[in-house]
């Protein structure tokens, strides 16, 4: 097997020129071998083994893949989303008047 991931990795080479160089795209599931190659410089996407094991970013490897924001923004965009979670959703309720009761009801509501 330690062999046949070597050949695997040699798959992304240049042809002299470095126009079409490739790079291996390996599977992020911890028992899975499976790989893929894309061409260096291509756009992002999604790559979804069919392991299962989460999609995530062809370019910046981030899970889950993240189809709406460049890779560049979604380090900042995690962090203000948790920020929100966090804090800024129980400053939105105080402001508005919506109790946690009535939230929790309508969870519950829209879960069952």
């Amino acid at each position: 097997q330690a062999k046949l991931r070597k050949a695997v990795d040699s798959i992304g080479t240049s042809n002299g020129h470095d126009a079409f160089q490739e790079v291996v795209i390996r599977c992020q599931g911890s028992d899975c071998t499976n790989a893929a190659t894309i061409f260096v410089g291509a756009p992002r996407c999604l790559y979804a083994c069919p392991c299962g094991a989460p999609s995530f970013c062809t370019q910046c490897r981030q899970t889950p893949y993240h189809f709406h924001a460049e890779c560049s923004h979604v380090q900042t965009l995690r962090r203000d989303y948790l920020d929100w979670v966090s804090r800024g959703r129980e400053a939105y309720f105080a402001v508005t008047g919506i109790s946690k009761q009535f939230v929790r009801d309508l969870e519950s509501f829209r879960i069952g």
